[in-house]
């Protein structure tokens, strides 16, 4: 191999690894330390330091760390060497599971001994959710209510028991202490999204 061949082949490695460490090192970004903004934009003008926050300013433009990175910025002078990169996707949501625990009871009629008895420790039945929120899950909690209140007269304050999975949600609700509401209150049939889980 030629002594201008073997230096062509240098001279093009030497440029390859510059233009590398230009395109790292020429903006520092949002969880960047403190040392790699110090390395890319230099000395601030001045430091402010409180607690675990430090503000470096730059002019009229600043850049806030929290635990030593770039948590905040602002860019009012233009002079920050600062690129956001872009967001990954928002995660899919998920789907849950709840079903409820009926804190007080009810009285009713048994006709098996003539006699009116109290029902206590109650448990709804479990409720699929798919792309769960709060306010799906509050949905099917006041149909409940709603309709425990329409069947035996008495309001009812309801605990909800919620997993995101769905053998968990179907361990706890067999070791209950209490019983199934006979009611079955198909709620998740008047919600959005809220689906009865056949078991």
């Amino acid at each position: 191999m030629s002594k201008n061949v073997l230096f062509f082949i240098c001279a093009i490695l030497i440029s390859l690894t510059v233009n590398a460490q230009k395109k790292t090192s020429s903006y520092y970004s949002l969880g960047s330390t403190e040392d790699e903004v110090l390395k890319i934009q230099g000395q601030p003008t001045s430091i402010s330091k409180i607690g675990n926050s430090t503000t470096y300013f730059y002019s009229y433009s600043y850049v806030s760390f929290e635990n030593g990175k770039v948590e905040s910025y602002n860019n009012s002078a233009h002079n920050l060497k600062i690129k956001i990169k872009p967001q990954s996707p928002k995660p899919k949501k998920i789907g849950k599971f709840v079903y409820f625990q009926f804190l007080n009871g009810h009285t009713e009629f048994d006709n098996f001994s003539g006699k009116f008895i109290r029902i206590e420790n109650e448990i709804s039945d479990i409720y699929s959710i798919p792309n769960y929120t709060t306010d799906k899950q509050s949905e099917i909690e006041f149909c409940i209510s709603k309709s425990y209140k329409e069947w035996t007269g008495e309001n009812v304050i309801l605990i909800p028991v919620v997993s995101g999975d769905k053998n968990t949600i179907i361990t706890l609700w067999k070791t209950e202490q209490g019983k199934v509401s006979t009611q079955g209150f198909l709620c998740g049939q008047h919600t959005e999204e809220g689906i009865m889980l056949k078991l």
